[in-house]
């Protein structure tokens, strides 16, 4: 997997939320926006989001794993993550790969979580992978990216009783 990693290069740009449409019906003008420095993501978050790093170990190497996260009044949860892996780890590894080990990686961040959809996607030239999954209690949607040796989220989670009222369209 190859891309534009130069900070700067915006690859994810758009409301933390997944699917974002350009006809919003989620009034985003007082969001904040997010565009961590040696990353190129872009979002608009509710409120100023807290982060949080974690190491992670791959079969690739360790991988440094930021995340950014902020809720909304009605108990959403808006987040966006890049996780870092070594120089040079992704170049041989099929984008399909590591989508396929992303996707079951973050499912399993919620407990009794199970996949209920996943299609290809791109953005910029980058190959991606959108994803829903969730539990009795929440529903969650997550856009996932592989650029260069980078893998992108960005991801929102809500009451599984919200789903479906315009989350798509923030």
């Amino acid at each position: 997997a190859s891309g534009d990693t130069t900070p700067g290069s915006s690859v994810v740009d758009s409301p933390a939320a997944p699917g974002a449409s350009s006809a919003a019906s989620v009034d985003t003008s007082t969001w904040i926006a997010l565009a961590p420095e040696g990353t190129s993501i872009r979002v608009l978050m509710p409120s100023q989001p807290t982060s949080s790093t974690q190491v992670m170990k791959t079969p690739v190497g360790n991988a440094s794993s930021t995340s950014w996260a902020a809720a909304d009044p009605t108990g959403r949860v808006f987040y966006t993550s890049d996780v870092k892996f070594p120089r040079g780890a992704l170049a041989d590894v099929p984008a399909k790969a590591v989508l396929d080990s992303a996707t079951g990686a973050v499912v399993a961040t919620t407990s009794g979580g199970k996949l209920s959809s996943q299609s290809d996607i791109s953005l910029g030239g980058h190959t991606g992978r959108t994803i829903s999954y969730g539990t009795a209690e929440v529903a969650v949607r997550c856009d996932l990216y592989v650029v260069g040796d980078d893998v992108y989220g960005v991801c929102a989670r809500e009451p599984a009783r919200q789903a479906d009222d315009g989350l798509s369209q923030a």
